[in-house]
């Protein structure tokens, strides 16, 4: 069963990989696939809490240590060689991104993971229909970007949505300790 989802993986990431799409479009995935990765999310966290939006910069920094702690510990477990290192494939892989050259694992995919959990915070916390259709096509441009840049199967993709969905069910308990922790250091300095 594993190799017939090896194989379909290996079919559609060298398929979508080896689209070609010309200089400009490679350079807008590169540069939304980032917007799955850490770092601009820390930065929003910032943003927030300059603008006094604690609760949400909370929600947001709590989604991401829970993420990290929890993704490092999957993608050290399962192991799984990038489409690009897959020595079967990967010569018929273009890797589209230099930042991914020393890339770790690839399942989950943690960009389509942040991006999918990230976009279900500001979802529920704004609730608002435009929000839903730009975070779900935010959450669709970021997978298929993942692919296409030779990153990723699909079943990664597939799994990183799955475990984004997984984080928010996490995510009060994850909330309740940062809570906890805030309580006991604001009690220790006054």
């Amino acid at each position: 069963m594993f190799e017939k989802i090896q194989a379909w993986d290996e079919h559609w990431v060298i398929r979508i990989n080896n689209r070609k799409f010309g200089r400009v479009v490679n350079n807008i995935f590169v540069y939304f696939t980032h917007i799955g990765s850490m770092i601009p999310w820390i930065i929003v966290c910032l943003v927030l809490l300059l603008l006094n939006q604690y609760e949400l910069a909370k929600t947001i920094g709590a989604g991401l240590i829970q993420f990290g702690i929890i993704q490092s510990l999957i993608k050290f477990v399962i192991r799984r060689k990038r489409p690009y290192k897959n020595e079967k494939i990967k010569d018929e892989i273009e890797l589209r991104d230099v930042l991914l050259r020393n890339g770790g694992h690839s399942l989950p995919s943690g960009h389509t993971a942040t991006i999918t959990l990230q976009s279900l915070i500001l979802v529920y916390h704004f609730n608002n229909y435009y929000i839903i259709i730009f975070t779900i096509c935010g959450v669709l441009f970021v997978g298929y970007s993942r692919l296409y840049l030779g990153a990723h199967y699909p079943t990664d993709i597939i799994a990183g949505v799955v475990f984004g969905l997984t984080l928010l069910l996490l995510l009060p308990a994850t909330l309740w300790l940062v809570n906890q922790i805030e309580a006991l250091i604001f009690s220790a300095i006054n």
